[in-house]
């Protein structure tokens, strides 16, 4: 639909006497197409953190007639490229980039690349340098929300981060990397390469510890090589194995870096990850954030409230699963005490009324007890539970213990 779409407008434009016209009809972006989005993301944004105030856009269609793009494997690799008027006009004012950065993401992660494995490599490099480095909250929550159905496609373990002194390449390494494996591909795609230099050049890659922003970069140039392959060429299937686990490895990675800031600011970026989580792995990723409320409750005053209602939400929405992270049942159903011991807590002593209800519904659907938002019957209920165990275990009740104490101080 959209290349016959794409040839009435070029028809048109042939047709058209008027170079002044055809340049609107350029503009008018009939031809919708995932190109042009990813190079406009790349003029609005500075080499470095922030956005530009003003940007010379390119449209769906105008994408399609420039030529004179430097281009690796297919796709434009740096700097954007030139041609089709656009750098003959001047440039549009961007009141506010960080809207423009949202739109543009927002629509380049509409579209579908499930069966489309170079865009969907974009797709996650996309994300992860606007979760790394965009200045604009709004667009880092819609990045890391963008990652939750590639990342239940690819099977990912959730957020990853690669300890502080774990040895990884540096941007050098990263670079030569990257450059050798440009020069075998070329060498390669003439046909006079044999087939082992091709594979100790994607081992090498394969092999090789990456921190978040390598990952990336590295997604970026084999999706450009993928895009110069055939299919039917026997390197296409290993580049989308490779490409896939890259894919994987920015996802953690970036999910892990929109974990990491200060409740308020950026409440919303951590809650996302939470909901993508969720998308990506349903309960099982999600019971991973259990932990989180622990290290919450503990930081009294400055804990995340939106980080810790996203996780009960989520807890009431999903359950949580019948086996965790390879536990036997004993051992899970002692996490599962904690987990619960942990929620309680929230729903009984915690200041934030939001907070103590979204626990107990939590509770109510993962826990059995009474069923209501009355903050005294679970309190009840889990000392209750806290003395079955201790009979189960040949131990004292917790009150007779109290008691002789305060008996012992007298």
């Amino acid at each position: 639909m959209h290349r016959f779409r794409f040839l009435l407008i070029l028809g048109a434009l042939l047709a058209s006497p008027s170079c002044k016209f055809t340049q609107r009809l350029v503009e008018l972006d009939f031809y919708d197409a995932p190109e042009s989005r990813l190079e406009n993301l790349e003029r609005l944004h500075t080499p470095g953190t922030g956005h530009h105030y003003s940007a010379r856009f390119v449209g769906d269609v105008e994408h399609a007639f420039s030529l004179g793009k430097g281009t690796v494997g297919g796709i434009t690799i740096g700097s954007p490229g030139k041609g089709g008027g656009t750098e003959d006009r001047a440039p549009t004012a961007l009141p506010n980039p960080a809207e423009t950065c949202l739109e543009l993401l927002a629509e380049l992660l509409a579209f579908d690349s499930s069966d489309n494995p170079r865009l969907e490599a974009l797709q996650v490099a996309w994300c992860a340098r606007i979760i790394d480095q965009d200045p604009a909250h709004l667009s880092r929550e819609r990045a890391v929300l963008g990652l939750g159905p590639i990342g239940r496609r690819l099977g990912i373990e959730g957020p990853v981060a690669l300890p502080l002194d774990a040895p990884r390449a540096d941007a050098k390494q990263t670079a030569d990397l990257l450059a050798d494996l440009l020069a075998v591909w070329r060498v390669r795609r003439e046909g006079m390469l044999r087939g082992e230099e091709w594979d100790a050049a994607l081992e090498a890659l394969r092999a090789t510890t990456f921190d978040l922003d390598g990952s990336r970069r590295v997604l970026v140039a084999l999706a450009g090589v993928l895009g110069g392959v055939p299919e039917a060429d026997p390197s296409h299937a290993e580049l989308v194995e490779l490409l896939e686990d890259f894919e994987r490895r920015t996802i953690q990675f970036s999910l892990a870096r929109a974990l990491v800031g200060r409740p308020g600011p950026e409440s919303r970026v951590r809650a996302a990850v939470v909901s993508a989580c969720a998308e990506a792995g349903g309960s099982e990723l999600v019971a991973r954030f259990l932990s989180v409320l622990e290290q919450e409750r503990g930081a009294g005053p400055e804990r995340d409230a939106l980080l810790v209602v996203r996780i009960f939400d989520t807890v009431a929405a999903l359950g949580l699963p019948a086996s965790f992270a390879e536990l036997d049942e004993a051992r899970y159903a002692v996490w599962r005490e904690r987990w619960y011991e942990a929620m309680v807590g929230y729903a009984v002593e915690d200041l934030d009324g939001r907070v103590r209800v979204e626990a107990m519904k939590a509770l109510c659907r993962t826990a059995g007890g009474p069923g209501s938002l009355r903050e005294e019957e679970w309190e009840e209920w889990y000392y209750t539970r806290v003395e079955e165990r201790r009979a189960r275990e040949g131990l004292p009740p917790t009150l007779r213990a109290t008691d002789e104490l305060e008996g012992a101080d007298t």
